[in-house]
This record gives structure tokens, C-alpha cells and sequence, in this order.
């Protein structure tokens, strides 16, 4: 019976449902998108490591090497440019989120993913903040949206069972 399965779904998460209200009581979610050129970053950084790379190579596992070893320091020169500019991102907005949820570089080109748990009182601060990235001269484009309700902030200590309902 569908009755019976809330009421024992209500009574095991009570503690869940309890905390989350308490914690996310007065508190809304913002989302941030950040796109960036990447390949054109990745680009510049082949460039310059192009144009740094001195060491010859005679034979062809010595050229096989030497590609993979250059392929490794574009990828780990071009993460840490994005954690860079994730880190210059992050902290403008983070001075007014309670709580946050970050992923970068899900795509060449999406430079970060970001949900920002902000407090009722602090969410216009919280949107100045976009509003002055968004109107920077910057390579970067930025999509907003919220407040919504907090959704990517509930936290159950065991997995929901839906099946049952």
C-alpha cells in the first residue's frame, strides 16, 4: 500500500528531513555556468610549448615518449590554467555562499560548474557579484540561474528507495 510505504519512507528519513530543514532553512540555490574558449587555451599552450621544446629524438619509441610526455604537460599546463581561473571565479562568489558544489571542465569548453547554497538575506550580494562578471570585458561567458529551491544540497545518510513507492 502506497500509504504504509510513505509513512515507513517518513519514519526512516526522519532525521534526514529534520536536518536538511534545518540547514537549509532560509537558504537559496544559485547556479553558475562558465564557458570558456578551451581549445583555443589548449591551443596558445601548444604553442608556447612549441616552441620550448629543444630536446631531439632519434628513434621512433624515443618520438612515441617524447609525444605522450608533451600531450601529459599541455593537459596538466591547461588544468592548471583553469584552476586558476576557476579559483579567481570561486572565491568572488563564495564570500556569499553558505555551502557549494564545484566540477570543472565536465567539457573542453565548459569551464566550470557550480552550485552556491546562499542565504535569503545575502542573495542580492550574490548577484552583484554575477553582474560584474558578466559585464567584464572577459574571454569568459557566464550563465546564472536561481534562487531556487535547494535541491543539490540535500543530504540522506542511505540511499532513497523510490522503488517502493
Amino acid at each position: 500500500d502506497k500509504k504504509e510505504n510513505v509513512i515507513s519512507m517518513s519514519k526512516n528519513y526522519y532525521n534526514d528531513f529534520k536536518s536538511n530543514l534545518n540547514r537549509l532553512h532560509n537558504k537559496v540555490e544559485f547556479g553558475i555556468k562558465v564557458i570558456w574558449n578551451g581549445s583555443m587555451v589548449k591551443k596558445k599552450i601548444e604553442e608556447t610549448y612549441k616552441n620550448n621544446d629543444s630536446i631531439p629524438a632519434t628513434s621512433s619509441a624515443k618520438i612515441f615518449i617524447k609525444e605522450k610526455f608533451k600531450e601529459y604537460k599541455i593537459n596538466k599546463i591547461f588544468e592548471s590554467e583553469a584552476d586558476r581561473c576557476i579559483e579567481f571565479i570561486d572565491n568572488s562568489f563564495s564570500k556569499f555562499a553558505y555551502e557549494k558544489k564545484i566540477q570543472k571542465l565536465k567539457t573542453g569548453n565548459l569551464l566550470l560548474t557550480a552550485n552556491y547554497l546562499v542565504e535569503k538575506e545575502k542573495q542580492n550580494d550574490f548577484k552583484k557579484v554575477y553582474e560584474q562578471f558578466k559585464n567584464r570585458e572577459s574571454e569568459f561567458k557566464y550563465l546564472f540561474s536561481g534562487p531556487w529551491p535547494a535541491y543539490n544540497f540535500i543530504v540522506l545518510t542511505k540511499e532513497l528507495d523510490c522503488s517502493r513507492m
